[in-house]
């Protein structure tokens, strides 16, 4: 287990990692906030993804996921997909980068 700026990561986020990767998505980044170890953040990065919405983006990547074990599925709460261009504009890719404090 690995943490480095709130940010884990661990057997159940390489195993995401790595089966992702094992489909043909290369840029996968996936990790746990400390202290929410069923939660799971997930980021892709995917050249394929341009000029499609984000509903098309969500199927595509989706199909792939149904195989992964039901408690992956279950722990994934943020699924952030964008294109190499997206990666340093987009909001949600940034907080992905950055994660705000959380507040409870």
């Amino acid at each position: 287990m690995t943490i480095a700026n709130g940010k884990v990561t661990n057997d159940k986020t390489q195993e995401v990692e790595h089966f992702l990767r094992e489909r043909g998505f290369d840029d996968v980044e996936c990790y746990q906030r400390e202290g929410y170890d069923l939660l799971l953040r997930v980021r892709v990065t995917d050249g394929r993804f341009q000029g499609m919405s984000r509903i098309d983006r969500a199927d595509l990547i989706e199909s792939e996921l149904q195989d992964l074990p039901d408690e992956l599925q279950a722990s994934i709460t943020m699924l952030v997909l964008v294109t190499p261009d997206e990666r340093s504009t987009s909001l949600l890719s940034l907080e992905f980068d950055d994660p705000s404090r959380i507040l409870l």
